[in-house]
This record gives structure tokens, sequence and C-alpha cells, in this order.
């Protein structure tokens, strides 16, 4: 990661959902890899469209969806989101 990463993330939700109990470790690990403002979990979801109530929990505008089964270079994604 650079070294300006941390202004990348800072106003960043990262919105996880899973219908696990848990959320997979192996994505956790990923995620924590990179310092988002804030992570939201939710689990025990009976539907994906229940994202919707974390996107509205969420303190900061931009937000970063992970999904439960893949693992995402955030980094390389961000940098790339940048105006």
């Amino acid at each position: 990661m650079m070294d300006n990463s941390t202004s990348i993330y800072s106003n960043v939700s990262c919105i996880l959902l899973t219908k696990e109990t848990n959320y997979p470790k192996e994505v956790l690990d990923n995620i924590n890899k990179y310092p988002f403002g804030e992570v939201l979990i939710g689990t025990n979801s009976p539907s994906p469209y229940l994202k919707h109530i974390l996107f509205k929990q969420a303190k900061f505008d931009t937000l970063a969806y992970q999904d439960d089964d893949a693992i995402i270079p955030w980094d390389k994604l961000l940098e790339q989101s940048k105006p």
C-alpha cells in the first residue's frame, strides 16, 4: 500500500453482508489490511436486499460493498476511483 492510502480509505464505509452466522475469516482478514473509516457487518441475512439498511446506517457517503465469497484488491480499486 502507498503511504497516502489512509486518506483514500478514511472516508469510506465498508459494508459486509452474509447469510452465514459468521463472516468468512479469509474475507475479514483481507478487509483488515485496509484502514476503512468504518466497517459494518451484517450476518444471518435472509436477503441480499438487507445491505441497503447497512448503506443507510453508514457514516460516510462513499461505500465499499464486499461480497462474502470474494477477495477484493481494495488498494487497486479505490486508487482507480480517484477523480
